[in-house]
């Protein structure tokens, strides 16, 4: 009697664990049900981005996780279709530099000299 308390009690304490890591969803897997799903409702017009977990979202939704729950898929709507989307859209989905920001290699503009008072 002793032994079964102790296995279910193990089983107990280590069921979340082992149901918590679950079977591992690639995030091509999953892109490609969410795609499949959208083009059975007719959605266009939007883009599917697997990011890293800690990312910021950026104004778009998160549909669900993968790679082990280390990414996040992020849907956003208006933007081109993911089936005419490149084949480098992970390339081109990098967010680009500020315009404002200054490069490591440029120089500082020159600063404006204060303007001299007319002669009357």
């Amino acid at each position: 009697m002793k032994k079964v308390l102790a296995l279910c009690t193990t089983l107990f304490l280590a069921g979340p664990t082992l149901a918590a890591d679950g079977p591992r969803l690639n995030c091509d897997d999953l892109k490609a049900r969410i795609e499949a799903k959208f083009e059975k409702k007719g959605v266009k017009n939007y883009s599917l981005e697997a990011v890293d977990k800690k990312a910021d979202e950026g104004g778009a939704k998160v549909l669900g996780t993968c790679d082990g729950n280390t990414k996040k898929m992020l849907y956003k709507r208006g933007a081109a279709p993911a089936a005419d989307a490149p084949k480098d859209a992970k390339q081109e989905a990098k967010p680009a530099a500020k315009a404002d920001a200054p490069k490591a290699d440029a120089k500082p503009a020159p600063k404006a000299e204060p303007a001299k008072p007319a002669a009357k």
